[in-house]
């Protein structure tokens, strides 16, 4: 019997802030038209100041963020260099191991979190394996019902706290109208003291179905 694969159709963004970055995502996991998770952790820690969030085959994304993870805990133990697990180096070692099997993977990943020497950073990684460096980045199918307000109300000069509210309105909006997103809104903040998570139930999420006219 052929199934679907679990697929975490979903919504993802990554903001740089003045003082760290803040990764939010939706918790709904899919298999095609069947909701197999309400409660999908998305956002994967693989060092202790960088993180993963992914969409795309849950299965795929899971593989990755384990051969990531272990990729670079090597990389420590040989290396004296402070920045042997930054997130510049996390997602070029992503950025490889997803070149290195195209066609074979499903993946699309945001690869976030806080440099010793180069401060906050988020890196976008494609299911092509390409890799760009951005001020904030979205992924998943929810991404696109999202965009024009990011482009509307992001500022670079965010504060983690005001980017965490703008990251929880961001993923709220595109749950409203994205039906592959869903459940609780999931938040990680780094920073140079270390990374904090929180959830934010649908209870608790800013939800405006007002502005839904069609």
């Amino acid at each position: 019997m052929n199934m679907e694969k679990e697929s975490m159709g979903t919504t993802l963004i990554a903001i740089q802030c003045v003082d760290g970055v803040v990764i939010a995502s939706d918790s709904r996991t899919s298999q095609g038209v069947y909701v197999t998770s309400r409660a999908t952790n998305k956002i994967t820690q693989i060092s202790p100041h960088v993180f993963f969030a992914r969409c795309g085959a849950a299965s795929d994304t899971q593989a990755l963020s384990k051969f990531a993870k272990y990729f670079l805990n090597v990389l420590s133990v040989n290396s004296e260099a402070p920045f042997a697990r930054s997130v510049t180096v996390c997602a070029n070692v992503l950025r490889k191991l997803i070149q290195g099997n195209k066609g074979r993977l499903t993946a699309g990943i945001l690869c976030a979190g806080y440099d010793e020497t180069d401060g906050p950073a988020v890196w976008s990684v494609e299911t092509s394996g390409m890799a760009l460096r951005r001020k904030y980045a979205t992924a998943g199918s929810g991404s696109a019902f999202m965009t024009a307000y990011c482009d509307e109300n992001f500022r670079e000069d965010f504060t983690v706290e005001e980017a965490s509210k703008f990251a929880v309105n961001a993923v709220t909006g595109a749950i409203v109208r994205d039906g592959s997103s869903g459940g609780a809104v999931n938040l990680v903040v780094v920073t140079k003291e270390g990374s904090k998570r929180s959830t934010v139930r649908p209870a608790q999420q800013p939800f405006n179905y007002s502005v839904v006219n069609t």
